[in-house]
């Protein structure tokens, strides 16, 4: 018992004719063109139109490649001083804090005991203030600056 597969050309029970296919893909194909036609009329640009290429100008070029290392090497520059910059500005902190700290620890030094128990003590700490506060009025005089 064998069984034969038939194949069958043509429409069939409860498939669709082959006019109806045809009819929408006739459909279709109409729909693009006229899409088509309608982007490629007389109104749309064909072909190159200078008077619609942007001018170049100095805001808008693209610079060539000496221009753009320099632009890197202004940029990696400005990026180094600004580290220089913070980090003095941290030690100019630190040298502060510790320009308060000493003053404070004269100051109560000076207010423990009386004026002739260490005259050399107290003068060797305050030369060292005062040289610390020189460190820190020069360090706040530099900025480092891209030129």
């Amino acid at each position: 018992m064998t069984q034969g597969i038939s194949i069958r050309f043509g429409p069939t029970a409860g498939s669709t004719p082959h006019w109806k296919e045809m009819r929408a893909g006739a459909c279709l194909a109409m729909f693009l063109s006229i899409t088509c036609a309608g982007q490629n009329g007389s109104t749309s640009s064909v072909g190159f139109r200078p008077e619609k290429v942007p001018a170049v100008s100095p805001i808008n070029e693209h610079p060539d490649a000496n221009k753009l290392q320099e632009l890197n090497t202004n940029r990696v520059q400005i990026q180094k001083f600004a580290a220089v910059n913070a980090e003095r500005k941290r030690q100019i902190g630190d040298d502060s804090a510790r320009l308060l700290q000493f003053a404070a620890e004269l100051n109560a030094q000076l207010a423990k005991t009386e004026s002739t128990d260490s005259p050399q003590e107290a003068l060797a700490r305050a030369e060292m203030i005062e040289k610390l506060a020189h460190a820190v009025k020069e360090k706040m005089k530099l900025t480092m600056a891209a030129q």
